[in-house]
């Protein structure tokens, strides 16, 4: 499970790591939680990290706040995190290219933005955003896809039955373009699995 905490880095040529994501002071306007140490760390969490396909970009999920809904021992009546988690993308062609470029400078993309549970968002019950996690690169018919798992899509009436959260996970394909300014978006998201994976 994440860590509030848990943050992105790379290992350098030289042996020197630096850390990419996220940096404070920078990229503030990416995420939904305040960036300012809390307790000696960050609120959210960076997980599931991945290198494209040609090695030049680093996808990874980030739980906005890791430590808002702690997991009870049994695992039983968690309802997920409040802030949920996006994908992400970070642009390292310039990083190898010269090792001194700033990794500040580097440019990063949220790819996802995540929402209140989206099959029965009226319910009181329903405090858990949705989850966008574990991005890879795949090539496929479509040409070169982002491959991830969500849970935006829920089965229906999920939680009026379960009177809690059903962390339902589904595989979605979305094709990576760039923006004016060197920024990434999705586009073309489509649901490629139905129902078949799931989380207690």
């Amino acid at each position: 499970a994440p860590q509030g905490g848990q943050e992105l880095w790379i290992l350098l040529t030289n042996g020197k790591a630096k850390k990419l994501f996220p940096i404070e002071g920078v990229h503030e306007a990416l995420v939904d939680e305040t960036l300012a140490p809390r307790n000696g760390r960050i609120l959210g969490a960076v997980t599931e990290p991945s290198i494209s396909i040609d090695g030049k970009r680093a996808y990874f999920t980030y739980f906005h706040n890791a430590t808002d809904s702690p997991l009870p021992p049994d695992n039983s009546g968690f309802a997920g995190w409040a802030k949920g988690g996006d994908l992400y993308v970070v642009d390292l062609e310039p990083l190898l290219n010269d090792i001194q470029f700033p990794v500040a400078n580097l440019v990063t993309s949220r790819l996802t933005h995540t929402s209140a549970e989206p099959m029965n968002p009226t319910y009181a019950i329903n405090n858990a955003g949705v989850v966008n996690t574990g991005p890879v690169e795949i090539d496929n018919a479509y040409g070169r896809q982002l491959l991830f798992a969500s849970t935006r899509r829920m089965l229906d009436n999920a939680d009026f039955k379960m009177a809690r959260m059903n962390k339902n996970y589904n595989l979605f394909t979305a094709d990576l373009k760039t923006q004016p300014g060197g920024s990434f978006t999705l586009k073309n998201i489509k649901q490629a699995q139905y129902y078949t994976t799931t989380s207690g």
